[in-house]
Formats: structure tokens, sequence, C-alpha cells
């Protein structure tokens, strides 16, 4: 064959193969695909969309974790889908899911995360109230003579007793007697505290031979002692605080205390121990977290040295009670934040005034209001921030209320503290209970500092800003009222003047979006990411004076 012949041949090849592609019929890919391909949610949950596109429509072949919830499952063409997610309660557990759309053909999956609750940090390590009992303690009687009931007893008025004396034979005995903690959990704490309110009388000597403190880290085989910062003066009945015992050496791992009494025939003091603490020591960040919690009720913390949340040991664990955002140089709390429900409210405990320093800041960043002092003399009291009638579930959540940071001069009585304040304090309460359909109440209550020039001393003759003006921000949360959205808001704002004529405060609410103008604060950040940011903008934007919830509760 010639070249011609060849080429010819090879351009009839190269048509005809041309000619026979050009017929064939193409193929077209069933494909599916998910924007975007993974979503990540924060512990409170919330909502997200996702768009899914296929050109043959798709359904939903499965879902991972009960979790989700969809609002489309299947569609024939190119859908947005909301994907819901509830709230992880589970303390440091995240959680994965996933949803696979499907055309038939093929899968598209998208990949859901979503973090675990924070753990509230136990700033209450251990505690215990023996007007209510012995508890967990154990007696151990070491030296019990028959003229001796019972070296150890207990009274509902003054706690743990002990004493060497017999009423009846007007005679002193030597005894010896333990009262023993159980093991008390020190593991992954760098820094502890103990302390213990008590009282000594009717003795003679020193009250150290005959009153002390051991500790054991072996189980109770082996005892050493520990020093008594402050002791009772042992001729009269006045309690003392008996200092802060540091525990630094027992922490990581676990530690027993006991407290051994002693009594002779020439002396037998009566020994009085009303309650026993042990705390994170403030050295360790007082009770901060590492980050901050995403609870609802809290605004956006600046300054997170100055942060603290107090936290209360109750039947089903550590629960919190409230945060607040301290300022040591006006010696007054910024804010207090605090969630708000019937569980709160509910009276187990009356009101203790039981006033006393925040163990998780260092006295001198607090006032001493062991008495109204100057405060009372200057026409102002001490007002709480989250007030008494807010916590009394238990005597400890109550009294954690009385800690010095919560307070605030405010002046006293009907002029305002006890006047148009508390009037709004009571109506929050009634929207916070489950007959107002309100699931929750998130509240901030604050003080102005910024601008005062009014100053009262305390205790110590420190200088304690008094606030131009009180506020309190409120996000209330239900599930059950048909009348209004799951969330909405409400702010009120009172200059710190007399209001002794006023018991309307009607005037005073604005929305949560004028309450933040004009205090230059972030209420609620965590909202949007619960129910999305345009929903949170209408929700803090709202006009409280335009819905009647707060008028008709």
């Amino acid at each position: 064959m010639n070249i011609k012949s060849i080429a010819a041949a090879m351009f009839a090849a190269a048509f005809t193969l041309g000619f026979a592609s050009c017929k064939k019929t193409p193929v077209v890919t069933e494909s599916i695909s998910v924007n975007p391909e993974t979503l990540a949610f924060a512990a409170e949950g919330g909502e997200s969309t996702v768009s899914v596109i296929s050109p043959g429509g798709w359904h939903v072949s499965a879902t991972s974790g009960a979790w989700i919830t969809l609002d489309v499952t299947e569609s024939k063409y190119s859908s947005t889908v909301k994907v819901s997610v509830g709230e992880n309660t589970v303390a440091d557990t995240p959680r994965n899911g996933s949803v696979t759309f499907t055309n038939g053909k093929k899968n598209a999956v998208l990949a859901i995360s979503q973090e675990g609750a924070s753990r509230p940090l136990p700033n209450e390590i251990y505690s215990i109230d023996f007007t209510k009992g012995f508890g967990d303690f154990t007696v151990e009687d070491k030296v019990h003579p028959s003229e001796i009931a019972q070296v150890w007893t207990n009274s509902n008025q003054y706690g743990a007793v002990a004493s060497g004396y017999n009423d009846q034979y007007k005679q002193n005995y030597e005894t010896e007697g333990w009262l023993i903690s159980p093991e008390v959990d020190l593991e992954g704490y760098k820094y502890a505290f103990m302390n213990f309110n008590h009282a000594a009388n009717m003795g003679a000597g020193a009250l150290t031979d005959y009153l002390k403190l051991m500790s054991s880290t072996d189980g109770g085989k082996t005892w050493k002692e520990l020093a008594i910062p402050v002791m009772p003066s042992g001729s009269n009945w006045t309690y003392v605080d008996s200092g802060d015992i540091d525990l630094k050496e027992f922490c990581g791992r676990k530690v027993q205390f006991a407290f051994a009494y002693k009594s002779t025939v020439e002396s037998s003091y009566k020994w009085e121990i009303k309650s026993v603490n042990v705390f994170r020591d403030p050295k360790d960040n007082g009770s901060t977290y590492t980050t901050v919690p995403a609870w609802m009720e809290l605004p956006k913390v600046e300054d997170k040295s100055n942060f603290v949340i107090h936290t209360s040991l109750e039947d089903n664990g550590y629960v919190r009670n409230f945060s607040l955002l301290n300022d040591p140089k006006a010696l007054v709390a910024l804010w207090v934040a605090y969630p708000q429900c019937d569980y709160y409210m509910k009276k187990v405990s009356g009101r203790t005034d039981l006033w006393g320093y925040d163990p998780f800041i260092d006295k001198d960043k607090q006032p001493n209001l062991n008495k109204s002092g100057d405060f009372f003399a200057n026409g102002y009291e001490r007002g709480h921030q989250i007030a008494s009638a807010d916590r009394l579930v238990s005597t400890h959540m109550n009294s954690q209320t009385f800690y010095y940071s919560n307070m605030a001069p405010m002046l006293k009585q009907k002029e305002f503290n006890s006047g148009v304040w508390s009037t709004l304090e009571d109506k929050v309460r009634d929207w916070s209970r489950s007959y107002a359909h309100t699931d929750t109440m998130y509240v901030v209550t604050g003080s102005v500092v910024a601008g005062s020039k009014t100053f009262v001393k305390d205790n110590d003759g420190k200088q304690v800003t008094v606030p131009v003006g009180f506020y309190k921000a409120l996000l209330r949360y239900s599930k059950s009222d048909a009348n209004t959205p799951q969330y909405i808001g409400s702010a009120f704002y009172f200059e710190h003047r007399n209001y002794s004529m006023e018991t309307d405060f009607t005037p005073y609410a604005m929305s949560i979006d004028e309450l933040e103008a004009k205090l230059g604060m972030d209420f609620f950040p965590n909202l949007e990411s619960v129910i999305g940011k345009e929903d949170a903008a209408k929700v803090e934007a709202e006009d409280p004076k335009t819905n009647q919830f707060w008028w008709n509760n």
C-alpha cells in the first residue's frame, strides 16, 4: 500500500471513530451535596441551616443522634434544611452525630458536633453544718469513763459539742473523744483550705492542750496535728472563725480530719463547733473557670481576673448559684448574674443573715460589712444584688447571698432598697415562677460606679463607692407559653436617688439594647448561638412596655 492509500485509510478510521463518539449517549452523574458539610454547636444547643443540592431530589436515609432534629427530611428540589440540636446536659462529654442525605444512588453526609456541658467547679469541696447532725462524721471515744454518757454530742443550737463534765456529779473526768470526718477528696486541686466556727468555755489551762485538729492521709492509721490559727477565748461562748487552715500539703490526694478533744479531772472545757468548710483556695483562681462558661445569664466577661462563680453542693451535686464581676477599687460588684426559677425559691431555708467575706476574693478587695457602720450612719444600708429571697432552697445557698461581695451601698428602706427596688425584685420572682409559664429567668443585676463621687466607709475604714445607678437585665425562657416567643427580654435602670413616693417601676423599663447602649455592656451574648443572630437581635430590641407578659403577671 502506498503512502497516499495509508493516509486515506487512517483518515477514514479517524472519521468513523469520531462520528461514532458523537452518537454515544453521555453519562449523567447523579450528584448530591450538602453545604456546609459540618456543624458545631455549644452545649446549650441551638439551630442552624444547611443547603442540600441534588438534581433528582433526595431524602434522609440515616440520622445518628436522637438529639438532632430536622425540619425537612425529603425534597424533590434543592432545599434549605433547618438543623436543631437539644441541650447537652452531660458535663465534660461532647457528642458527635451525622445526617446522611441520599438521592438513591449517592450520599452526602453532614457531620454534627456539640460541646459537653460545663462542670461547675466545686468551690466548696466539703461542708457540713453540725446543727443538723453529725452527717458522715464518726465519733471514736478513746478514753470514756462510765460517768460520761458521750464525749461528743450533737445540738441543733450549738452543733457538735464535746465535754468531760458530768452535770449530775458536778465533776470533771478524764476523757478523750475524736470527731472524725470522712475522706475529703483533694485530687485535682493545687491549693485548698479549711475553716470552722467554734467556741470554748468552762475549762482551765491552755486550750491547745485539750482541743486539737488532726489529719490523716492513710485512712486513719496515722495522724498529724494541724495548727488552728484562731482559738476561742476559753472564757465565754463567743464563736470565732478558726481562720484559714492551709491544706496545700494534702492536695492531690484524700485526707481525713479529726477534732480531738481531751479533758482531765482538773480541766474540762466545753468545745462547740457549728460548721466545717473545705474550700478551693483563691490562689487557685478561686471559683473561676479556665474558660468562661456559656451560661445564658452571663454578660460578656472582659475581666476574668475578677470574675467569680459560686456553686453549692446540694442533693443532686454541685448547682450554680450566682456569678459576679468584682471591682476591687470600688469594693462593689459591677454585676451579679444568676438563673431564677421555682427550684431556687422553694422555701427550705429562711433568711440566714450569715454575713461574711466572700472566700474567693481577697479580703482587701472587698468591704468588711459585718456591721452596717458608716453605711447606716450616712443613710445607706447593705443592699443585696442577688436578694436573699431569691435563694431559699438551702441554708448554704442563702448564706452565699450574704457575702460582702454581693453588697452595695443602697439608700435605705423606702427611699430605695426596701421601696421601688424591692418591688421590682418581687416582680422578677413572680415572673420567674412556673405559674407564669416561665422555665428559667436569666437575671443580671448590676451597679454603676463610674462617675460616682460619693463614698462610705466599711468596718475597717476602707472607702466603698456608692453607685450612681442600679439595673436589671432579664431574659425569660419558656417552652409552654403560647402567647410569647420562647425568649423575651426586658431591662430596668434606676438612678440611685430617693423613690420614697414611688412604687411603679414601669417608667424605668427599656429594651436590652437600650441598657447596653447606656452602659456599654453586652448582655446575654450566648443567646445568638441558641436561636440565631437575627432572632436574638429581635429579643434584645423589643420594648418591654409593648409586651403584656411583663405587666399581666
